[in-house]
């Protein structure tokens, strides 16, 4: 049965000799860690201590760059907060044993100040660690999370649906409604007492966010900068589509997971470089089946027709997968006059033998198409149940 293309503006691409390139690069802003540090006195209430906090959201991991449908604010954006408190009695409390104990009321933001967002909060004193999720589905949490349950258990309740539609991030042209992408982050363990005002270092101590999703770009012919660490451009100057073997491409996600889990795990993160180095799924893990005839996905396209510059595909956000993953993206092309199915999963060259990837949260994935040196598969299922080609 053959794809139909309705909505997608087309666009023409160059590879089948294609690369992933995860790039392992730092994001915009280079903090220390994550913690709280006693400051001055003040006076709270009775039996609450205010906190002033700072909250940090870093460029997607991997190299700077133009190439987004949403802008990076709208990417980076903080629309609802919820804070939740978890008690750490010693230091040898378990990770998974913290023990929810306290919803902290916030007095005031998340409020948008440069690059970060500052917040304030009225919380019960003790030795604690504070847990901050951002843009909640709903802005609701599941109702049977209360107080006196683990870490493990809270946390593993903390799952959402993950529409087969995909994510809602604009259109082609950066217009048209999105949703802020989940997030989530941890403090590290500070002892609040009466009486004591308790504050984040601010710019140098910003408490980071990882979004729950990892984003991920398809394009043809990327070009590095001259410069390393300057953007990449939003097109592709001498791309002809004349030259290339591949007509009217369209780039469709397939098999996303259909669940997300919120929260990450810190233990999945490195102290080192603070980035993502491990998935954290729910269980279990289960993807969409493929849709039977139609994949009309506002906003995946890759240039509108006749458009001589090669656009890139840049609203994919994705749930995690662990390596390999089930996730799959798919070319739907022409290639010398006849319909085929290129498949491109997540994997790269390491040392001449092919390695699988996970989709890891807050992370970049960039598909690179260079060149195709022959048709792909004639159907979409033969494509999926086919390694990369």
């Amino acid at each position: 049965m053959k794809v139909r293309r309705g909505i997608y503006s087309k666009a023409i691409c160059p590879t089948l000799l294609w690369g992933l390139l995860l790039v392992m690069v730092a994001g915009c802003q280079n903090r220390a860690a994550e913690e709280l540090v006693n400051g001055e006195q003040g006076l709270s209430s009775s039996d609450r201590v205010k906190v002033d906090l700072v909250l940090g959201v870093d460029q997607f991991d991997g190299l700077l760059t133009t190439m987004r449908v949403i802008s990076p604010e709208q990417e980076s954006k903080i629309a609802t907060l919820k804070v939740l408190s978890f008690s750490v009695p010693t230091s040898t409390t378990a990770y998974d044993d913290e023990k929810y104990f306290d919803t902290p009321e916030i007095l005031s933001g998340p409020t948008l100040d440069g690059n970060h967002y500052k917040v304030s909060l009225q919380m019960k004193p003790g030795r604690q660690r504070l847990v901050f999720l951002a843009n909640v589905p709903g802005n609701t949490l599941p109702s049977d999370i209360t107080i006196g349950m683990t870490k493990k258990q809270v946390y593993d309740k903390l799952v959402f649906p993950f529409s087969i539609d995909g994510w809602k991030a604009g259109n082609r042209t950066g217009a048209g409604p999105f949703d802020p992408i989940p997030m989530w982050g941890e403090s590290n363990v500070g002892t609040l007492s009466f009486g004591d005002y308790f504050a984040n270092k601010g710019a140098g101590g910003a408490i980071r966010l990882y979004r729950s999703f990892a984003r991920i770009d398809v394009g043809f012919g990327f070009k590095d900068p001259a410069t390393p660490g300057d953007p990449l451009p939003d097109t592709i100057n001498d791309y002809d589509p004349k030259q290339f073997p591949l007509k009217d491409p369209v780039v469709i996600l397939f098999h996303p997971a259909t669940t997300f889990r919120l929260a990450g795990d810190m233990r999945n993160i490195s102290h080192a470089t603070y980035k993502v180095t491990a998935p954290t799924l729910p269980t279990p893990l289960e993807y969409h089946p493929s849709k039977p005839d139609i994949y009309d996905l506002p906003g995946w396209f890759i240039m509108p027709k006749g458009d001589y510059k090669g656009r890139i595909v840049r609203s994919i956000y994705v749930p995690e997968t662990p390596s390999p993953s089930g996730t799959r993206i798919i070319l739907d092309t022409d290639y010398e006059g006849a319909e085929c199915f290129y498949n491109l999963d997540f994997s790269r060259e390491v040392g001449g033998q092919k390695q699988s990837m996970p989709l890891l949260r807050n992370k970049r994935y960039r598909i690179n198409i260079t060149n195709a040196t022959k048709a792909g598969y004639p159907t979409v299922e033969e494509a999926l149940n086919a390694g990369s080609n």
